[in-house]
């Protein structure tokens, strides 16, 4: 029960539960990164997982998608702890995850939760800055309040992906790349369900981050993100340079 116990580590109880998506039939464990197409990857899964066990295919909606009681893959606590430890340690269960480069998912977070509403993931920033959260955020802004929150009470639409996986602790089977996606979420359905037709369709909320980047980013806030989310970069082989639009 230590590693399950050292899971808690990076990530409240509740956030683990969420996180974590479990098909105990294909015999995998997606661990999901938010900003990282996660409602795509959910939305293809629970359809594969639904078809297997003779559900009813959920709607593909976002509302849906995450919708953790309506999903037909499972959290830890549905199969338990010891069921749980068992499928981490099993090298023939598929553990698999996507990432992206920090550069265009943290302004993603930003251009998704800052701008357009006025929901729980502002409070959180406008609390850390003591300011209302009907006031403006700039990106500026945005990226103080996460200099200054530890990566464990991050949002987890922002917090450093090698936490969110688990780095130190999951031996993982494939990380994927955002960038080359349909390449290499293929190479998931061939693991996890060869015979799956894929057609991929996108569930996520588009933000247009890879196209704004040089409307947001300074060599300031440029070497502050390069600071906070020095690992993802080097882990998962992402240049320093500003990707070109």
């Amino acid at each position: 029960m230590n590693k399950i116990k050292n899971l808690s580590q990076f990530m409240s109880p509740r956030d683990l539960e969420y996180h974590v998506n479990i098909s105990v039939k294909n015999s995998y464990i997606y661990f999901e990164v938010p900003k990282a197409g996660c409602s795509t990857i959910k939305g293809i899964l629970q359809e594969i997982e639904a078809t297997t066990l003779g559900l009813p295919i959920p709607e593909k909606t976002r509302e849906v998608i995450h919708n953790k009681k309506i999903s037909p893959l499972l959290s830890p606590k549905d199969i338990g702890k010891d069921k749980f430890l068992e499928m981490l340690e099993d090298k023939q269960v598929f553990k698999f995850s996507f990432v992206r480069n920090p550069y265009t998912r943290i302004l993603s977070a930003y251009l998704s939760k800052m701008r357009w509403q006025e929901g729980r993931e502002k409070k959180e920033i406008a609390d850390t800055l003591g300011i209302l959260t009907k006031e403006k955020i700039s990106f500026d802004q945005f990226l103080d309040a996460i200099k200054q929150t530890t990566s464990y009470n991050m949002n987890p639409h922002w917090r450093i992906q090698t936490d969110q996986l688990f780095w130190s602790l999951i031996d993982y089977n494939f990380i994927g790349h955002l960038e080359n996606f349909n390449q290499d979420f293929q190479k998931v359905i061939d693991n996890i369900s060869p015979d799956y037709n894929l057609q991929t369709q996108n569930y996520s909320r588009k933000t247009g981050s890879e196209i704004k980047l040089k409307n947001f980013y300074n060599s300031e806030n440029i070497n502050l993100v390069k600071n906070i989310y020095q690992q993802d970069f080097q882990t998962f082989n992402y240049s320093l340079e500003l990707p070109e639009e």
